[in-house]
């Protein structure tokens, strides 16, 4: 059983926190229940209190444990303390699909890696070639895979991460089984990966991305927390699973409208509106979606009227191929 909300706000209250900090706290005090423990750990976490942040990410993943945002964050911050297993059991255990979290799939692929796992690793490899998220350091560590085989892989990640200060906690495994040897809980985490491989799910993309957005996010990443937008409580039992607001979907709506694609930005943040009405900041980012569309499409017009039209005739066959995919999907 894990510390009570009174105690997490004394100690956060103890810190010297600036007017934002404040924020995070009241914002925890006035719902304890909800999922308000993100921010409140990334506080935790920014004043040196990283066993504290773990351990209220913990809890509130238990608590949560369709938070997606949440669950990703803690097998991020278990991985970067060696605790490979315990990270791996985090994502597994999700009772939503992660597949299309860059950040859960690129943590899954090292794991993998780390685990002896060959199969999973190169599951999340094109999980993430599909979705334009494969960095150096994944490059790297899949180039070798390809050229040296698993065991060399695995060995050479190692050594470079122990170069950057991660403590690996690792089971002794056999390579040729795929499976640990030790305790019975090293074997019942073994047996984990199996069960996470018979439950790999097909990844459908639905459109492939241009050539200038495909080079927009070589670099996807994860936005920092406090950027990240949380619901102030926990969805019904009777609502949607995709009424949950993603850390992805926020990250590739930036990215868009850094890349000059407000249309595809603000229609992300106008579902996410929808999900959430009252969200002043959601609604600042439409409102300024909205704006840089219109002067974008003025700016067409003005350039160049045939090709504007040309560009709104292939927007509207793309929005009925997707809608097809969809209905092709649903009734697979």
């Amino acid at each position: 059983m894990g510390l009570d909300a009174s105690t997490w706000i004394k100690m956060a209250r103890q810190l010297p926190l600036s007017r934002a900090e404040q924020e995070v706290v009241r914002r925890f005090e006035e719902d304890p229940a909800g999922r308000q423990f993100l921010p409140l750990s990334d506080l935790l976490r920014s004043h040196k209190l990283s066993d504290e942040s773990i351990e209220l990410l913990t809890q509130g993943v238990q608590d949560h444990p369709g938070f997606s945002v949440a669950r990703v964050v803690l097998a991020r911050e278990l991985f970067q303390r060696g605790l490979v297993l315990d990270a791996w059991n985090v994502l597994e255990h999700a009772p939503l699909p992660l597949t299309d979290n860059v950040l859960a799939q690129k943590l899954r692929y090292k794991m993998a890696v780390l685990l002896g796992d060959e199969s999973s690793a190169r599951a999340a490899y094109q999980h993430l070639r599909i979705q334009q998220g494969i960095d150096p350091e994944i490059k790297k560590i899949a180039d070798q895979l390809d050229m040296d085989g698993l065991l060399m892989t695995r060995d050479a990640f190692q050594i470079d991460l122990q170069r950057r200060g991660v403590d690996l906690k690792l089971p002794m495994m056999q390579m040729s089984t795929n499976s640990f040897d030790g305790s019975s809980s090293q074997k019942r985490d073994s047996e984990s990966l199996v069960t996470a491989r018979g439950r790999e799910k097909k990844f459908i993309l639905e459109y492939e991305l241009d050539e200038s957005t495909r080079r927009s996010v070589e670099s996807f990443h994860v936005v920092p927390l406090n950027e990240v937008f949380v619901p102030g409580s926990e969805p019904s039992p009777g609502a949607s699973k995709s009424s949950a607001v993603e850390l992805d979907s926020t990250t590739l709506a930036e990215i868009y409208a850094k890349q000059g694609f407000y249309s595809k930005s603000l229609a992300i943040y106008r579902r996410l509106l929808r999900m959430a009405p009252h969200n002043d900041l959601l609604r600042l980012k439409v409102s300024e979606m909205a704006r840089l569309e219109k002067q974008q499409r003025d700016h067409d017009l003005e350039a160049d009227p045939v090709l504007y039209e040309r560009m709104e005739v292939v927007d509207i066959i793309d929005r009925q191929i997707r809608f097809m995919n969809q209905m092709l999907e649903s009734l697979k």
